[in-house]
């Protein structure tokens, strides 16, 4: 209960403050929310490979997923040049789908352990680690909105990225429409990213929420270097 009402309080500041349009205030709301949380989830899925999964099944697990990832950059990349390529990557990407969840398939048990806490960093500390032209892309999905924060070198903003509900069903859709994820993208890139005003900006570090972390954002920001950071 009290996970949940701490959560609540969150949420409430930080669509105020992006309502408000402080961007500073919804940065800092974001990271406690997130500390909370990755603490829980640092408990939780340490405890469950740690404790109830063998070191054999836990590298197969890393190994799966590595190799989920690459046939998914391979495949939108073949994709995106219309290669001939297209339809083997395609089936690997398929495969390598097929063997991550047969290895989820055999880790039934869960387990607790204690939070580990990571510090939070400040803005400032923020903003004096990226280069010139970076921008650190901080979504949050909020209980009926979507939001971002965008910090720069010499400056933060916010970003109101359009109602919850039709960024889920944007989402959802790349899943279920897979292999055929062209409209889905479409569909993600106006509401998450034609909001955020990239244009001078040539790395973007993305922190994604939630079913954010399905999305594949590399596909919706062009020829632009993109990385995947924790908050």
């Amino acid at each position: 209960l009290a996970r949940r009402q701490r959560a609540r309080i969150h949420d409430l500041a930080m669509r105020t403050a992006v309502a408000a349009g402080s961007a500073e205030r919804f940065f800092v709301f974001l990271e406690r929310s997130r500390a909370g949380g990755l603490a829980e989830a640092l408990a939780n899925r340490q405890a469950i490979r740690e404790a109830m999964i063998s070191e054999d099944l836990r590298r197969e697990e890393d190994a799966a997923a590595t190799a989920q990832a690459i046939a998914r950059t391979r495949y939108l990349e073949a994709r995106r040049r219309r290669s001939k390529g297209q339809r083997q990557a395609r089936e690997g990407l398929r495969a390598a789908r097929a063997k991550t969840r047969e290895v989820h398939a055999r880790i039934q048990r869960a387990g607790r352990a204690a939070a580990l806490y990571a510090p939070i960093a400040s803005l400032a500390e923020v903003r004096s680690r990226l280069k010139p032209h970076d921008a650190l892309v901080l979504f949050a999905v909020l209980e009926s909105e979507v939001a971002a924060a965008i910090v720069t070198r010499t400056g933060i903003r916010s970003a109101r990225l359009g109602p919850r509900a039709a960024v889920d069903k944007a989402c959802r859709d790349l899943v279920l429409n897979d292999p055929d994820e062209a409209p889905a993208l479409d569909a993600l890139g106006a509401l998450l990213v034609k909001p955020l005003g990239l244009t001078k900006a040539r790395r973007i570090l993305i922190s994604p929420d939630a079913m954010l972390h399905r999305v594949p954002f590399a596909a919706l920001l062009g020829t632009r270097d993109v990385a995947y950071v924790a908050s």
